[in-house]
């Protein structure tokens, strides 16, 4: 408040590198797992969506920020985020997130993609075991993920049913993997470590036998 003297700003704060449990050597095994569920609900022409990683797109960490400038509010440096793009849900699609969670503790969060709104969470507990069905043909499956959406999940296994309470129908939803630290660190993944989940779209008219 001293107005006789120049402003001080404080200095700026050394970052902690980000570390991973490099996932780079599941490749193979992870596009072998999209392959397999595609197969299973005969539909090899389902669109695969890509997440996009906020760390390597958008990069939150404050100081960065503020030199651009951008709003610094999402500057949290113990987790990687990742976030999906808008998918339908009205015309009986079954959307399937495929992933891994590589991390101390790790998340799907529903969002009502209009104003981004949080309406739920599979939690990394409920995500485990979900990729077991495809053991045979995938490598590694345990260290994968297999989560439905849909508005009807009737017949399926490891499915979150999104209500028109939930989500209106004519809307859009998003998911956002939120993967919190890094075992033996403070901080979240090194996102070009990691791979990156998608979002396949079924039309969901014909359902397979739930593995």
């Amino acid at each position: 408040m001293n107005t006789a003297r120049p402003t001080e700003p404080y200095p700026k704060p050394a970052y902690d590198e980000r570390t991973a449990r490099s996932e780079l050597g599941l490749l193979g095994d992870f596009a072998a797992l999209i392959e397999s569920v595609k197969q299973h609900w005969e539909q090899t022409y389902a669109p695969a969506l890509p997440f996009q990683a906020l760390e390597l797109a958008v990069d939150l960490i404050g100081q960065h920020c503020i030199e651009r400038p951008m709003n610094c509010l999402g500057d949290n440096q113990d987790e990687d985020w990742r976030l999906s793009q808008r998918a339908n849900i009205d015309s009986g699609q079954v959307l399937a997130v495929v992933g891994t969670g590589n991390a101390t503790y790790s998340s799907i969060a529903l969002n009502r993609s209009s104003v981004l709104q949080g309406i739920g969470n599979v939690f990394d507990e409920d995500l485990a075991g979900t990729a077991s069905a495809f053991s045979e043909p995938v490598d590694n499956a345990d260290r994968f993920y297999v989560q439905y959406f849909a508005r009807d999940c009737t017949g399926l296994a490891y499915c979150f049913e999104i209500t028109e309470a939930l989500i209106p129908k004519g809307e859009t939803v998003t998911f956002i993997e939120r993967n919190y630290v890094v075992p033996g660190t403070a901080r979240g993944a090194d996102s070009r470590q990691t791979l990156t989940p998608l979002v396949i779209v079924f039309d969901g008219k014909e359902r397979p036998q739930s593995p």
